[in-house]
């Protein structure tokens, strides 16, 4: 942008430093002359100097030390520790006692005072009685070399805003409050003691808090510790306090990658300079900590033996060669071109494709954002160097070589553990050379303990380096209590977070608040109760929780429209009106962001795994992840559902552009009939391949042009835009005027932005991962990898993953490794033999799509054993057809059936087998055949994994004096013992409608032959007294009602029927004649059919009849039917 217009009035200087403005002065037709110009330059030096003066003598007037002493003492004594921050020093390294001795106290946001002190006292507000914490977290006491207490900073439980921040007076609204300053107007430095002093050197290193403190006591020496490692802002302190003192030498610990950082080198050569002009010598203590990423700072290195003390003369070699390496580095990979790979996506096996090494391209052509886009994020290191470093670096984190060296760190973990304790440990991992590093295990991969050694077990198997324990005891041996037990000191982490989809419900106490535990809530608009358990709320229900974002309605709009970072604060945060408030307190329709930083940092943190940042901007190093129910919690892709209208908007938006829409046009034409419904595609629509086949090649097609154009417009976010200025930055009171409502703007995006589909689908086409589909309907759905669970899992120090169905080889599908890297335990469970699984498999699959006759026949069964103890009786179905819990939903995570004896499944929990297609090609890479044997294997293990889910909900082995029974309604062929039986052995009223003729005739066949008579008209017509020529009306009856049970419309047809209470009534009465004696019955059936019904009416009645009644009436009639007919119906009794 180039300013240069003059405007009336005023003199243009020039543009502002960042280019955006034009700096313009009083233009009074005057020149400055060159004595104006020294005069004003002098009266600006004289105000800065009075500027400065004032603030000198504002800090003269402080409290003296003592003073300072002595009431910030009585502050501490109105304050405790919250077990939190207790927690988070222990993961630190200090005892109890040592925390005592220190004075550490927790402080909440805005801390009360039980009593009032001096508001001239830094850190107390005008009221004297609370303090000025924005945020919770612990008071670190900075202590001068007299022992005194001269100040605070306190390091805040989130690390959201920086860790650790001054105790001060001095806010916006009071700008003259008191600070922290000493009187010379310096920060104070603080002075660590050890409990024995061993070194005689002092110790100089960065921060106040808990680094000096432990160094103190590990090293044996007096420390001394600066905010932020600026010892030479302030050098009179410094100096005094090494005067008073009395050493000379001083030992320098540098923190690990500040040897690659230019601000902090510049610093420490500065204090540095300052020590050595004051006469003092000064080492600097080494233990190759180049790398913050994988070095250690020295409060947390573990062999204090490796530390070597240099000159500060090769510490500045070691600091050139290492930083001159990296640049070379940097040189060589920067030559590099982009590794060649193996065709990735989803082909078959025999469809592999090779893509040979592009040419080097121009910006325009394949600018670096569209290769970045198409990469794994990378590290915020990466990102700062050259972008075709980055490039680089982001291709080799595709190829696994991150992943690989993450491994091989644990592996030499382990083999240094394995060495130090082979004698004590029979865990442990040993790396083969003729393998490659392989992993081989001393312990089956299979381990079982005892109850009550749960946890014990765990904690050895992750200090022997496992990252990946899979947990396989049978649902209700307690692994999620058990899971509510653990504490991050006891297995050596800063962190423990238990990820489920149901967070918000814990299914036990020990993971309740009450235990420690906090929950990190997601935004929502509101949360109601079902079943007592919370749930987000449709639109129009009651609240029992208020939303706690204004902004839901647009966040789902954009999340449905597929734009990145949909979710973020950055995205939806910054120009909210509520953003202030939501900071910093809780209400009706804002507080998620300070719900949010009071409790992410937390010790023990529940939480969705969709909840949590990103691992780049949350490191989990030091973080225990326990999975519940991951079989189904843990996801590897996520789907964008394309619709007509979204087709359709992408057109319009393309269409002005003809050279790039020339280039997607038979994309797009090829797309239109599939979904605009003039073109039949069958009940199931087409798969992956079938779709892909109809798609010409997209091969060649540059995306660059495309994506840029296809952009989204999300200016309605930021009104302001246009004017060159930021919404966020605007007061709030300024941009509630120009921020509209989130109804409004959730309209907006609905119909103003592109969805971003079409470069995904490309891609997908051109080889890339992800698969296809579109459905009956005309929906066209794009699966692509979603790493975000897989990123977390990597990212933690271990991981523990609580699944009793989910196998180690679909887990390792999940996480992208060898199944020898997933260890397996379980609890040894006795047989209590108190367990009975029935299946009835005559009913079939029993899916989401049943018959007439099914539904009765389902519902017969459910009735029966509802009859036999309805208290005690629950039925787990799909949730289109509940009772008392559906499949998914109450199948697993639940305590809901803890009293049930006897428990229904109805049904083959299968997913939409697209969806499982979709995921199977997601983790195994290629999209499977209709008759793949390794898909098939697939489902089945997915569907038996619900229903070993369903059947643990009755905690059997918990029960051993009860008689329990599990009576399973599939035709799924099951991988354990189970009792099969058929529908009508349980009741007769779940009989098949051909059953109950055949049980009919039998009956017949069986009261006649027990007679030793011939079955003829004659002998039937003596038995009940009815005239031969009205026994003939009997066949044709017998023969219409066989053929109204064998009618297709009488078992689906949902045609309104004008007299269905007459018809229903007759069927009551049919129901009541049915257990008269055959010579009473057929009378009476010759009244109801043919005096009170016509013909056509006899399929409506007898379909209310039960099947008891019907079975009662066809063994009355078939006892009139000839003998042959009989015989050919059951020859096998006939004979």
């Amino acid at each position: 942008m180039t300013l240069s217009g003059q405007i009336e009035g005023y003199r243009y200087l020039g543009q502002s430093k960042d280019g955006l403005w034009g700096k313009y002065v009083l233009n009074d037709g005057k020149d400055l002359s060159h004595e104006d110009r020294e005069r004003r330059w002098q009266e600006q030096r004289i105000l800065r100097e009075q500027r400065a003066q004032a603030e000198a003598h504002r800090h003269a007037q402080s409290l003296p030390a003592i003073e300072r002493d002595r009431l910030y003492r009585q502050l501490l004594d109105q304050l405790t520790l919250h077990p939190a921050d207790r927690a988070d020093l222990h993961r630190r390294g200090f005892t109890n006692e040592q925390i005592q001795d220190w004075g550490v106290k927790s402080v909440e946001q805005w801390q009360p005072l039980s009593g009032e002190l001096p508001h001239d006292l830094p850190g107390i507000n005008l009221d004297g009685k609370s303090l000025n914490t924005p945020r919770p977290g612990y008071l670190c006491p900075i202590m001068d070399a007299d022992g005194q207490i001269v100040g605070f900073q306190i390091r805040s439980r989130s690390s959201e805003g920086g860790r650790y921040f001054w105790l001060t007076g001095k806010t916006r609204k009071r700008p003259n409050g008191p600070t922290p300053h000493l009187r010379n107007g310096e920060l104070p430095l603080a002075i660590h003691r050890p409990e024995q002093i061993t070194r005689d050197a002092f110790a100089l290193v960065e921060g106040t808090g808990a680094k000096p403190h432990l160094l103190a006591q590990r090293m044996g020496q007096v420390t001394i510790g600066a905010a932020g490692g600026l010892f030479a802002a302030s050098p009179e302190t410094l100096k005094a306090t090494l005067a008073q003192l009395g050493i000379t030498t001083i030992e320098f610990y540098p923190d690990a990658g500040a040897i690659q950082n230019k601000s902090v080198l510049r610093q420490y050569r500065v204090t540095w300079a300052l020590l050595k002009e004051w006469g003092y010598t000064v080492t600097v203590a080494w233990w190759k900590q180049t790398d913050k990423r994988i070095h250690t700072d020295i409060d947390e290195l573990d062999d204090l033996s490796q530390i070597q003390y240099l000159s500060v003369a090769d510490f500045e070699r070691i600091t050139a060669q290492c930083n001159g390496l990296l640049h070379q580095l940097q040189q060589a990979l920067s030559k590099l071109t982009r590794p060649s790979s193996p065709a990735q996506g989803f082909a078959t096996p025999n469809d592999q494709q090779t893509h040979p090494t592009e040419s080097r391209r121009t910006k325009r052509t394949a600018p670096d954002d569209e290769r970045l886009a198409t990469l794994p994020a990378t590290s915020r290191r990466a990102r700062r160097s050259r972008r075709r470093t980055a490039r680089l670096l982001a291709a080799h984190r595709r190829h696994g070589y991150i992943s690989k060296l993450r491994l091989e760190n644990y592996r030499s973990r382990i083999r240094r553990r394995a060495a130090q304790s082979a004698n004590s440990r029979s865990s442990s991992l040993q790396s083969c050379p003729e393998d490659n590093g392989t992993l081989e295990t001393t312990t089956p991969l299979v381990q079982e303990y005892e109850p009550g050694q749960r946890l014990q077990t765990w904690e050895t198997l992750i200090s022997s380096g496992f990252p990946y324990i899979l947990d396989q005891s049978q649902p209700g041996t307690g692994k999620s209590y058990d899971s509510g037990n653990v504490t991050p000191i006891g297995f050596g982490m800063e962190q423990v977070i238990y990820l489920s989809d149901q967070h918000r419900n814990p299914t036990v106490s020990t993971l309740e608040q009450g235990n420690g535990w906090c929950d990190l809530e997601a935004r929502h608009g509101g949360l109601n109760r079902v079943k007592n358990r919370l749930q987000r709320s449709a639109k129009g229900d009651a609240f029992a929780v208020p939303a706690n974002c204004s902004r839901i309605g647009v966040l789902n709009a954009l999340r449905d429209k597929n734009i990145p970072g949909a979710d973020t604060a950055n995205l939806i945060c910054g120009t909210c009106i509520a953003r202030e408030a939501c900071i910093n307190a809780n209400g009706p329709g804002y507080g998620f962001l300070n719900q949010r930083r009071n409790v992410l940092g937390a010790p023990l943190l529940r939480a969705h795994p969709d909840s949590l940042p990103d691992p780049e901007d949350y490191p989990l190093e030091n973080t225990m992840l326990i999975w519940d129910e991951p079989g189904q919690n843990f996801q590897v892709k996520q789907s964008t559902t394309v619709t007509l209208t979204d087709l359709q908007q992408t057109i319009s938006a393309l269409i002005t552009y003809p050279e790039i829409f020339a280039l997607v046009q038979p994309l797009l034409s090829a797309l239109l009939p599939l979904m605009d419904g003039s073109m039949k595609l069958g009940k199931y629509g087409l798969n992956h391949l079938a779709l892909k086949s109809r798609l010409p090649d997209m091969a060649g097609v540059k995306l660059g042009e495309i994506a840029l154009i296809l952009m989204p417009n999300l200016g309605f976010l930021n009104t302001t835009s246009d004017y060159g200025i930021d919404l966020a930055d605007l007061p709030k009171q300024l941009r509630k005027k120009f921020t509209e409502r989130d109804s409004e703007m959730a309209e907006q995006a609905r119909n103003g932005v592109v969805k971003q589909w079409l470069i995904p689908l490309i891609r997908i086409l051109q080889g890339g991962a992800g698969c296809i589909q579109v459905s009956r309907y005309g929906l066209l759905t794009l699966n692509t990898p979603n790493p975000r669970h897989r990123d977390l899992a990597q990212a933690a120090q271990a991981n523990v993953f609580l699944d009793a169905t989910l196998s180690r080889e679909d887990l390792a599908l999940k996480l992208g490794c060898s199944p020898d890297e997933i260890l397996v335990v379980r609890q040894a469970i006795p047989d209590t033999g108190n367990l009975e699984v029935i299946q009835v498999k005559d009913m079939g699959r029993v899916g989401m799509s049943r018959g007439g006759d099914q539904l009765k026949r389902i519902g017969a069964l459910a009735q029966h054993y509802q009859d036999l103890d309805a208290a005690n009786t629950r039925t787990i179905d799909f949730k289109k057809f509940e009772k008392d819990g559906a499949w998914w939903r109450d199948s697993r995570g639940v305590n809901d059936f803890l009293t049930v004896q006897t428990l229904v499944l109805v049904g083959t929990p299968c997913r939409n087998l697209n969806d499982l297609a979709a995921e199977f090609a997601i983790v195994c890479g290629y999209y499977p055949e209709d008759d793949n044997p390794a898909f098939t294997a697939f489902i089945d293990r997915s569907i038996l994994a619900e229903i070993h889910q369903a059947i643990g909900r009755l905690r059997a082995h918990r029960r051993p004096n009860e008689s329990l029974q599990v009576v399973l309604i599939s035709n799924i062929e099951m991988d354990c013992f189970v009792q099969e039986v058929q529908a009508k052995d349980l009741t007769i009223e779940a009989a098949h409608k051909t059953e109950r003729v055949e049980i009919a005739i039998e009956s017949a066949i069986l009261q006649l032959q027990a007679k030793g008579e011939k079955v003829t008209q004659q002998i039937v017509s003596a038995m009940t007294q009815i005239p031969r020529g009205t026994i003939a009306r009997y066949w044709r009856l017998f023969i219409s009602l066989l053929e109204s049970l064998n009618s297709r419309m009488n078992n689906s047809s949902n045609a309104p029927n004008p007299d269905q209470e007459t018809h229903q009534a007759i069927a009551g009465v049919l129901d009541e004649l049915a257990d008269l004696p055959v010579n009473d019955l057929l009378p009476s059936l010759n009244e109801v059919f043919f005096d009170w019904l016509k013909p056509k009416e006899w399929s409506s009645v007898w379909s209310e009849v039960s099947a008891s009644s019907q079975m009662a009436i066809l063994e009355g009639l078939a006892m009139t039917l000839p003998a042959k007919m009989l015989e050919r119906g059951m020859p096998e009794l006939a004979a």
